[in-house]
């Protein structure tokens, strides 16, 4: 848990990391898959899967602060986004957009 610890103190601290990411050696490294990977784009049934299952009371991203409840309520935006999706997916290319993120670390005191 220190090595965790340490490894993360470090990595997060970092005004821009500039670099690959190397996973450590302290993370097992993962078996082959069985299941041959679909290589299809995602269908609008599997996204609005995914958006069902997503947790409604959490907050909008910080970074386009659309709420999953539209998505949940709104078919019409399901529709455009899965053919977003599938416009990225088959182009092979990923937006510079969709590359950043925004961590949003909560400290939580120890109850021990």
């Amino acid at each position: 848990m220190d090595d965790c610890l340490k490894y993360f103190k470090t990595v997060l601290t970092k005004v821009n990391p500039n670099k690959l990411f190397q996973i450590p050696s302290w993370i097992p490294m993962l078996h082959d898959p069985i299941i041959e990977f679909d290589l299809e784009p995602p269908t609008y049934r599997q996204i609005t899967n995914i958006i069902r299952k997503m947790k409604t009371p959490g907050s909008p991203c910080p970074l386009d602060q659309i709420s999953i409840i539209s998505f949940k309520r709104c078919p019409y935006l399901r529709t455009y986004l899965t053919e977003l999706n599938q416009a990225v997916w088959l182009s092979g290319s990923v937006p510079d957009e969709w590359k950043k993120a925004c961590t949003i670390l909560i400290h939580k005191e120890k109850l021990c």
